[in-house]
This record gives structure tokens, sequence and C-alpha cells, in this order.
């Protein structure tokens, strides 16, 4: 088991540990490891932290390397730090920095934390008018076009447990990555959605009939626009599923208020590929 004691606990420890600069990331090594983004505007400051089954190949094609160039072109100095992690700590030990440094572009931080939080808040048990069925459908959804732009569900799903992806978004951020975890809340047991298809990382693997993710694939931009694309069309679904569910409860009228507010409404995937650019 992986000892967090070997881990650094602040950036002046990150900050001893061997680093590249961006523009030199082919120097990254084929080694398995937790990589730390840090900028240097100012001060110096750590932004993101992330994993890696091989260092230097998941830097040949990074989610945000558009981002990080922009820095690089502006003068900001960016590094990449690393620190040697063997395959099977690679979770744990991500995990646990992620909750130490609370890197601002993490988007995803601790799921326990925050499915505590849902239970104790019962944020849902609230929805009885029109527009609070319509809240709850937007928070949902623009969290859902922020988890799809973010990193860390793009690597989650082209990992071994890809198959188990099933992003679905509560209004606190709270996101079920398994069917299972859907199952556990009442209030939309019965509004089961499909499963999202298999990422490009396993269907690359499936002439092997091995459903598992290719090890060391890296998709081209275009299967992963178009695959991100399918998983929003599939939350669209779901999203408009949810939203019909609670205006039941409240009355047909509200159903028909609903749909028709709904009619206008941009889509999950609309947003998505409209910001595409951008990642």
């Amino acid at each position: 088991m992986i000892n967090s004691s070997n881990l650094p606990r602040s950036l002046e420890e990150v900050l001893k540990l061997p680093n590249v600069h961006f523009i030199d990331r082919t120097l990254l090594p084929n080694e398995s490891g937790i990589y730390f983004v840090i900028f240097e505007a100012q001060k110096q400051r750590l932004a993101y932290v992330g994993k890696a089954e091989n260092l230097r190949m998941r830097w040949a094609g990074h989610h945000r390397e558009p981002e990080l160039w922009l820095l690089t072109c502006l003068g900001i100095p960016v590094d990449i730090a690393w620190i040697e992690v063997e395959k099977e700590y690679l979770r744990t030990a991500e995990k646990f920095l992620i909750e130490v440094f609370r890197p601002p572009l993490n988007d995803i931080h601790t799921l326990e934390t925050k499915r505590r939080s849902l239970v104790r808040n019962n944020v849902r048990a609230n929805i009885k008018t029109v527009p609070e069925v319509l809240q709850d459908y937007r928070d949902r959804k623009y969290q859902a076009v922020n988890l799809l732009q973010s990193d860390e569900f793009w690597e989650i799903c082209n990992s071994d447990d890809g198959d188990l992806i099933c992003p679905w978004i509560y209004p606190d951020g709270f996101i079920l990555f398994s069917i299972n975890d859907l199952c556990d809340y009442r209030d939309t047991h019965n509004i089961m959605p499909s499963r999202v298809p298999y990422p490009p990382s396993f269907s690359a693997n499936s002439g092997s009939g091995t459903i598992a993710p290719k090890e060391g694939y890296i998709a081209t931009n275009t299967e992963k626009r178009y695959w991100l694309g399918e998983v929003a069309q599939q939350i669209d679904a779901w999203l408009v599923a949810v939203a019909y569910y609670y205006a039941a409860q409240i009355s047909v009228s509200a159903v028909h208020q609903m749909l028709q507010a709904l009619s206008s409404e941009e889509t999950v995937e609309q947003l998505f590929i409209n910001s595409y650019h951008y990642i």
C-alpha cells in the first residue's frame, strides 16, 4: 500500500521534485506517477495535480495543453514536476494530493465529501414548483458541461473503470460515476439512464475480444469530441426525464409548463460542442 508520508504536502516539497518546463515535456520519463503543474505568475503556485500510467505519453496530448501554451506565450513559466508512483496506487495518491492542495484547475475533488453533503442537505426534497424544477435542471446541466470539459473525467473514462462511467449530475456538484450509485437514490431510482458507450480507448482494443482500455492508446481530437458528444446526448435525455419526474409530482399543468420552458433551453450537447474549441 502507498505510504502517504512519501508524498509532498507543501508547495516547497513539490518544488524540490524532478521537473521540466512545459515546452520540454518530451523529457518526462516513461514511468507511472503523479504530476504537478506549477505556474509562476507573481509567485509560484500549484495549479493542477494529475496521474499518469506513463508520464511522457500522458503529456504527448494533454487536455490542458492549449491553456498552458497560451500562458507560456504570455511569458508565464509553466513547469511540470512529478513523483513516481506504482500504477496500482495512482488513484489513491492522486486523491490524497488533490485533498491536500485543492488545485484550482482540478474540477473534481472528493467524491465522498460530496456524497455526504448530498445526503445531509437532501437538496432535491424541496423541489415543489416549476421554477424550482427548471433551476434544478439548469444546475445539473451546467455541472454536466463542466464535467465533460474536465481532464479528470476523460482520464477516468479511459481507465480500467471506464465501463462503469455514468455521469449523471446532481445540482450541488455531486457526480454519480456508477450505475450502482444511481440506484441508491430513491427519488430517481426509477429513472434509469442507459449506460454511455465505451470510450475510444476501449473501442481501440475491441479486436482483441477484451473489454478493457488499450494500453498507451491516445485518442485523436476528433474521436474525443465525437465520443463526448455522444455522452452529452445521453445526459440530455436523462436530465429531461428527471425534470419530467419532478414536474409530474406537482401536476399535469406543471409538466406542460416545464416541457414548454425546456424547448427554448440550450442542451448539454449544444453547450459542450460550442465550447469544445476552448478545451
